[in-house]
């Protein structure tokens, strides 16, 4: 009698659960409960992590691209998407789709949004935020190109999203060999763990002109390794695209520094050595360490500010150079 009960509980419990089944065990042995099945859920992921814009503040920025991607394992609905943040009025999203929308699993959206014509000169700050999500929106708003309309050293690397202790927001920061902020001595480098160096050019404000650059490795005669060529018509904004090459290189073991090629505007080729370079201006090339918004070190990743004529504004090529260690 017993026995038949035992297995009336077992059978009203396997009904009343939703989620798990439970088995009838030989006597003597605890039940047998399979695993839960899991509720489809929809995740969102924004790509990129943020958008960075340039150019003169009259002129109307490109148009770039967020993909709204659902990684999850069911459907995503979106019910907004909206702008925020100091300057969201200089930014606008062209031509949104509708909401409420629908996103199942594994479908990406795309969402574009574009800088506005405004009369705001400097770094502009907004976000973009979609169910719970935010991706940073900067622009580098200039009053127009070249000379005193071009923005100091301390607003590219605000607007590119780094911090870096005590450089001055100011155009002009002389030529002189004393270091200007946490800016260090290195004229050298040395590759710092395991894959490639990368050397990203991230802003430039020149003259426009082809730009090979690279690395070198020192000698009585340096020894040029040529590793991209920024191409034309990427002159006075931030993120210069390249004609050709690459921004990553292996350089061993061995000790390199970084060079850009002579051009009309600078006709010398300028070295992170300063006994190297034979123009106006020696210390042509100012060092930075790398540190997020916080104010946390980047570790291993400098900015490095070229000069390669004689105003002294450090912002005429600009890169970010990872994964090394510098030789002072």
């Amino acid at each position: 009698m017993h026995r038949y009960i035992l297995m009336l509980s077992f059978s009203l419990l396997a009904v009343s659960c939703s989620t798990q089944t439970i088995t009838e065990p030989p006597l003597g042995q605890p039940p047998v409960t399979s695993p839960s099945t899991p509720t489809p859920v929809g995740a969102l992921q924004l790509n990129p992590e943020q958008l960075v814009f340039s150019g003169v503040s009259t002129q109307a920025s490109a148009v770039q691209t967020v993909q709204l991607t659902n990684t999850g394992t069911g459907p995503l609905t979106i019910s907004a998407w909206t702008l925020t943040g100091t300057d969201k009025d200089s930014f606008v999203l062209v031509s949104p789709p509708a909401t409420p929308l629908t996103v199942a699993a594994g479908q990406v959206v795309s969402l574009q949004v574009q800088r506005k014509p405004t009369a705001s000169v400097g770094v502009l700050q907004a976000n973009l935020s979609v169910e719970g999500r935010s991706l940073a929106i900067r622009a580098l708003s200039t009053k127009g190109e070249q000379g005193d309309n071009e923005p100091p050293l301390y607003q590219i690397v605000e607007a590119l999203g780094y911090h870096i202790n005590g450089l001055p927001n100011q155009l002009l920061l002389g030529t002189t060999s004393a270091r200007v902020g946490e800016e260090i001595s290195a004229p050298l480098f040395q590759k710092a763990g395991s894959g490639p160096v990368t050397l990203t050019p991230v802003a430039r404000y020149s003259p426009d002109a082809p730009l090979p650059f690279g690395y070198y490795t020192p000698g009585s005669t340096p020894t040029l390794h040529q590793t991209a060529v920024i191409t034309t018509g990427q002159e006075q904004r931030l993120y210069p695209a390249l004609q050709s090459g690459s921004t990553s290189f292996d350089p061993g073991s061995v000790s390199f520094g970084v060079y850009v090629a002579a051009t009309s505007y600078g006709p010398s080729t300028t070295y992170t050595q300063d006994s190297l370079n034979t123009a106006a201006v020696k210390h042509a090339v100012r060092v930075f360490p790398l540190r997020d918004p916080a104010g946390t070190t980047l570790s291993g990743q400098y900015l490095l500010a070229f000069e390669p004529s004689k105003n002294g504004d450090y912002n005429d090529y600009v890169f970010v150079l990872s994964n090394v260690t510098p030789l002072p």
